[in-house]
């Protein structure tokens, strides 16, 4: 054999293990770096998303913050059903501010399905001046409280047929007045 066909012979030995070297390590070396690769672009998608949740987290928390205060004044609206003192503490309290005699007794009221809010019914009666009970009317129109008129009815107190006055002190022009309300209740 001469020096030229081992040369070659040993090239192509060297050419084979090495293409082989290549073959074993290189082409499972390049799988396992194309799969981080799409592992990596699959990270950085979800981290592209998570961020616009998180930035749309803080955009919503902002927006809250600017209307939780509206929205605690909204419940305010809304009166305890099982408890409507403040309600009635507060119509008693103008009455009197306002020198008329009243007296409040629940009312059924039937529910209409186009309600959007659960309700309960009162009626109001109340005595006294008829500025007074103007008065009264547009006090608790400008309450806090979400309530609605469904009737009333005024009428001029008068002496009865002996001349005698009713049980309470009758001033010229006094009225009686019968208002029915709905109040929504949360």
């Amino acid at each position: 054999m001469t020096t030229e066909k081992k040369i070659v012979i040993t090239s192509v030995v060297f050419g084979i293990v090495i293409a082989l070297l290549i073959g074993a390590v290189f082409f499972p070396l390049l799988k396992s770096v194309k799969k981080d690769l799409n592992n990596l672009i699959s990270i950085k998608r979800d981290l592209i998303f998570f961020s616009g949740d998180v930035e749309i987290s803080r955009q919503l928390r902002s927006k809250y913050k600017k209307i939780e205060a509206d929205l605690d004044k909204m419940d305010k609206l809304f009166v305890d059903r099982q408890a409507p003192i403040d309600l009635i503490e507060f119509w008693e309290k103008t009455a009197a501010d306002y020198g008329l005699s009243i007296t409040i007794s629940a009312y059924p009221l039937r529910k209409k399905n186009t309600d959007p809010w659960d309700s309960i019914g009162f009626q109001i009666n109340l005595t006294g001046s008829f500025p007074g009970f103007l008065r009264f009317l547009e006090k608790i129109e400008s309450s806090s409280y979400l309530i609605e008129a469904k009737s009333l009815t005024i009428n001029k107190l008068e002496k009865n047929k002996d001349g005698e006055e009713e049980e309470f002190e009758i001033i010229d022009g006094d009225i009686k007045a019968n208002l029915l309300v709905k109040v929504f209740v949360k």
